[in-house]
């Protein structure tokens, strides 16, 4: 679930009572507004274009008038009174990402070098990327080829995995093959020990059939980004129920994978009842004193 659909589902009012401010407006309103409707002259009596002729302003009640301008105030201004809210207060001391674990495939097949630089170095290049966007945020970094290893466990200084990162390459694996499903379990332990919830982040160009359902049951959001040429297929991937993400050359891809890992861990904060919730009321403040500027 995206952020925005998060929003709107926790979206609320803090002092709901404050909402039948707008039946006594609504009803001032339109009050005034057609106040002055005049009856026209009868129509059997006058011809069509001469009784528009004669008609005193019929115009004007099209237009937009003060009472308009003055009812959108009040409207504004009694729905920044019940308190419009859809997140709660961000802890200052908490991350503001979830918690991840980075999971990198580093077979034989990774050295391939059909994507700009190699599908290695590109996902490392991605890896670095990601690191970068969730500053400040509990990440670890598993890897894979024919046994799966913790390469660093959680921590929320990126420089630091950044050499265990870079040294990674299927020369010092113990043996050739891919193992995805162990690198999951590895992860799922990692993600066991966080206090918040957290997902996984595959970063592979291929994946084992076999190694499908073990992915497509991890009980918490999981992504993988695809380190392979656009168009190009495998088995392993296209079975996959989980969120397939195409490399890309911009940062699209990553900005995409973190929403979805975000997703369960914006839920967690907004379940939270110790944190308040957040007062949007001030951002009806600069509509409503543009409209009163006319």
């Amino acid at each position: 679930m995206s952020d925005l659909a998060l929003s709107l589902e926790a979206f609320h009012f803090l002092r709901p009572l404050w909402l039948l401010l707008l039946l006594p407006v609504a009803a001032l309103w339109a009050a005034l507004r057609f106040a002055d409707r005049r009856k026209g002259p009868a129509g059997d009596a006058i011809a069509p274009h001469l009784r528009a002729a004669l008609t005193v302003g019929a115009a004007g009640r099209r237009r937009l008038r003060p009472v308009d301008s003055v009812a959108a105030v009040f409207v504004l201004a009694a729905l920044g009174a019940a308190g419009p809210t859809w997140s709660r207060i961000p802890d200052p001391f908490a991350a503001q990402s979830a918690p991840a674990v980075v999971v990198l495939a580093v077979t034989t097949s990774v050295e391939a070098s059909d994507v700009p630089l190699s599908r290695l170095d590109r996902g490392k290049q991605k890896i670095r990327d990601f690191l970068e966007l969730r500053a400040g945020a509990r990440t670890a970094l598993v890897g894979y080829a024919g046994s799966a290893h913790v390469v660093l466990p959680m921590t929320e200084d990126p420089s630091v995995m950044v050499p265990y990162l870079d040294g990674l390459s299927p020369e010092i694996m113990p043996a050739e093959g891919a193992v995805a499903a162990q690198a999951l379990a590895l992860a799922q332990a990692l993600l066991a020990g966080e206090e918040a919830p957290g997902g996984i982040l595959f970063v592979t160009d291929a994946l084992d059939p076999t190694d499908t359902a073990a992915l497509d049951a991890a009980p918490g959001p999981l992504a993988v980004l695809a380190l392979r040429p656009e168009g190009s297929r495998d088995r392993g991937l296209d079975a996959l129920s989980a969120p397939v993400v195409q490399v890309t050359p911009d940062a699209a891809d990553i900005r995409r994978i973190d929403g979805l890992l975000n997703a369960v861990y914006r839920r967690a904060q907004l379940e939270d009842v110790a944190q308040p919730w957040e007062d949007r009321a001030h951002w009806l403040a600069w509509p409503a004193a543009l409209l009163l500027l006319l």
